[in-house]
C-alpha cells in the first residue's frame, strides 16, 4: 500500500515539475487573480470607487483574465 502510495507521489512531482505544467498553473492562477480582483484593479485605474459594470477597463482586465485561463488550458489539453 505504501510503495503504491509512494510510487503515485513520486509520478506527481515529476508531473508537476515539467515545463509546460509549472506554466500553465502561473498562468491559471494569475488569469483566476486578475479575474477576482479585476473590480478593484480598475477602482485603482480609474481613482473612483464606483465602477460600472460595463467600464472598459473592467471588461478589458475581465477578458485577459479570460484569456490567461484558455491559454492555461490549452497548454494542459495540448501537451
Amino acid at each position: 500500500m505504501s510503495s503504491m502510495l509512494l510510487g503515485v507521489f513520486d509520478e506527481f512531482v515529476e508531473w508537476i515539475s515539467w515545463t509546460p505544467v509549472i506554466i500553465a498553473l502561473s498562468l491559471a492562477v494569475v488569469g483566476l487573480a486578475l479575474g477576482v480582483l479585476a473590480r478593484r484593479i480598475a477602482r485603482v485605474i480609474r481613482k473612483t470607487n464606483e465602477i460600472n459594470d460595463k467600464d472598459r477597463v473592467l471588461i478589458t482586465i475581465k477578458v485577459i483574465a479570460i484569456v490567461l485561463l484558455f491559454v492555461a488550458a490549452l497548454i494542459m489539453i495540448l501537451m
